[in-house]
């Protein structure tokens, strides 16, 4: 079965909305719904600087909205140059991920595509009965003595399994009629 059903990506930038959103630029409107999984699942997103590359230490990683579960967990990776990270999959998440919070390494300017990025990963539990979707990230992090704190305008999820009712999944999750 296909691991993906839709993924569109339309841009990326700091939020305007959000007041000491900092030197960070994240997904503004990217969505990513896999299909059904039996298993837990992960959905990544790339992180980059403004303007310069820049040193942080991420303070605290939060969902928005959660729906069809009440908790998810993050995770953070810094890929070495030319190292590609899985965006979405199956659990065990790849070597080189570690908890979000805590978490401190140095970002490329989004300008310079030569150097590491951060790679940050929203772990799903498994979608038996109810679709799991995350909208909205919200990371909070320091750069030196200054915090900031800015939203990924996402909605990443996977597909019930076993949907109690169908009719009820996210357009992305039915199936066509006959199928």
């Amino acid at each position: 079965m296909a691991a993906l059903l839709l993924a569109v990506v339309a841009d990326c930038a700091s939020d305007p909305a959000a007041s000491g959103a900092g030197p960070l630029q994240l997904p503004q409107h990217y969505g990513f719904m896999a299909a059904p999984m039996r298993t837990g699942s992960f959905h990544s997103f790339d992180v980059c600087a403004a303007r310069q590359p820049i040193r942080l230490r991420v303070v605290d990683v939060r969902a928005g909205r959660l729906v069809g579960t009440s908790r998810v967990r993050f995770a953070v990776a810094w890929p070495r140059p030319g190292q590609v990270l899985a965006s979405a999959g199956r659990l065990p998440l790849e070597p080189g991920y570690r908890p979000a919070a805590g978490a401190a390494g140095r970002i490329r300017a989004c300008a310079d595509m030569s150097g590491p990025g951060m790679a940050v990963v929203v772990v799903l539990p498994p979608a038996r009965e109810r679709t799991v979707v995350v909208h909205d990230v919200e990371i909070t992090y320091r750069v030196g003595e200054r915090q900031y704190t800015t939203v990924a305008r996402v909605r990443l999820g996977t597909c019930a399994s076993d949907p109690l009712s169908p009719s009820a999944q996210p357009r992305e999750c039915r199936k066509p009629a006959g199928a």
